[in-house]
Order: structure tokens, then C-alpha cells, then sequence
């Protein structure tokens, strides 16, 4: 279950990292066919993942979390591995097809509206969710309410970066992204299926630092490598 901070929290994340992104960037104008064109790539994405997603498991009989971790170690792995990767393909492969070769300014909004849409749609799973089953304990750690806000706020940055990243760098560029985003997905699968069983433990925190950091510091990688791009320093 979802705590309605947490969902708020995710919220919020996402606001700080359209702000940040705007602020460093300071983009001419709004580009509503860039924006428009980065929700369409994940909302395709994302209505081709999922399924893909479910098919071995679908095949396995394997219907809830519990029958994942009773299968060991490995395969916790391989399933976090194949579902991670899955999402990475799909959604970098359809984000890379809608930005402009040449024009950094559109592509960087593509990405701002791809990330914008993954906040919003999972926002609504989120509120969904507190609707249908209600909201968790009030004793939760206070982690579990900050983390969906940091994860979105690092992600959304990852979403924009990579989209100019992939736009300077073509097919190279795009191949270097779905690998990095799918060991990210791969290991926050990984943590979120530990969670669910064990729940939150020294263990748990130390990953989700990890992943945390991880993303963090591929952020700021992609950050330096875009900051050229910055309005007044080229010609978008």
C-alpha cells in the first residue's frame, strides 16, 4: 500500500525536477509538440512493455511477489534483469524516435514530457491505490514517504538529459542509455522485490542508497555533458 505522503511526495519530486531542468536550461519557449511528442513516446512504450513484462511469468504460473522469491536468489535476478531491460529498450527506443536531429531545444522537451507523463501516470496508480486499499501505517519510516520524491526527481532529470544525450550521440548514444537504464531498472527491481518480503532493514536502506547515488551520479555525468547546451551557449 501507498502512503498519501509518499504519493504527494512523487509529486512534488517530479515539480523540483521540471523547475531544475527549465532553470539551468531556459528554454526560448514551451514547445507543446516537443512536450506532447515525449508523453506519446511513453505512453506507446509503455503499453508495449507491460505485457512483454508478464509474459515469463505468465508462462511460470507465478501470480504475486512471494512466488518470485521462492524461487531463489537467481531468479530474482533474471526476472529483475528481464524486466528492468525490457523497460529501458522500449522506452529509450521510442523516446530516441521522437526527437529532432539538430535541434536540442525540442529534444530536450521530448524528454521534459516523457518524464512529466511517467509522474503523472504513476501518480494516479498512487492515488488509485490509497483510494482502493487505503493508506499504510502511520508508524512507516520516514524514508519510505521522501523516497518516491528523490527517485522522480532523479529519474525525470535521467528522461531529459538522455534525450539530448541520445540526440548528439545517435544510435552510439542511444545503445549507451538503454544500457545504463536498464541496470538502474534492473537494480531498483531488485530492491523493491526485497522490500516487499523482508521490508525495510539495514540491508534495504544500503540499496536503496546505492541505486540512489548511482542514478545521482549519472545524472550529473549527463548534466555536464548537456550544460554546452545551455540557450545563449548554442544556436538550438
Amino acid at each position: 500500500m501507498v502512503h498519501v505522503f509518499s504519493a504527494f511526495s512523487l509529486v512534488l519530486g517530479g515539480i523540483i525536477a521540471v523547475i531544475l531542468v527549465l532553470v539551468i536550461f531556459k528554454p526560448h519557449k514551451l514547445l507543446f509538440s516537443a512536450l506532447f511528442s515525449g508523453a506519446a513516446a511513453f505512453l506507446i512504450a509503455i503499453f508495449i512493455q507491460s505485457p512483454i513484462q508478464q509474459i515469463p511469468l505468465l508462462i511460470l504460473g507465478i501470480r504475486t511477489t512471494a512466488d518470485i522469491i521462492i524461487r531463489g536468489t537467481t531468479f530474482v535476478i533474471i526476472i529483475s534483469f528481464y524486466t528492468g531491460f525490457i523497460a529501458a529498450i522500449f522506452q529509450e527506443i521510442f523516446k530516441y524516435l521522437f526527437l529532432k536531429k539538430g535541434n536540442s531545444e525540442y529534444s530536450l522537451q521530448v524528454g521534459l514530457g516523457f518524464g512529466i507523463t511517467e509522474v503523472i501516470y504513476l501518480a494516479i496508480y498512487a492515488f488509485m491505490s490509497i483510494a482502493i486499499l487505503g493508506s499504510i501505517p502511520e508508524n512507516t519510516g520516514v524514508l519510505q514517504y521522501i523516497a518516491p520524491g528523490i527517485e522522480r526527481f532523479l529519474v525525470l532529470l535521467f528522461h531529459t538529459l538522455t534525450a539530448i544525450y541520445m540526440e548528439l550521440y545517435g544510435i552510439k548514444g542511444l545503445m549507451i542509455t538503454t544500457a545504463a537504464h536498464g541496470a538502474i531498472d534492473s537494480l531498483a527491481t531488485c530492491v523493491q522485490l526485497y522490500i516487499r518480503v523482508i521490508g525495510y532493514d539495514m540491508l534495504s536502506y544500503l540499496s536503496i542508497l546505492v541505486l540512489y547515488f548511482s542514478m545521482l551520479a549519472l545524472d550529473i555525468l549527463l548534466l555536464k555533458i548537456s550544460l554546452p547546451l545551455r540557450s545563449g551557449s548554442l544556436a538550438f
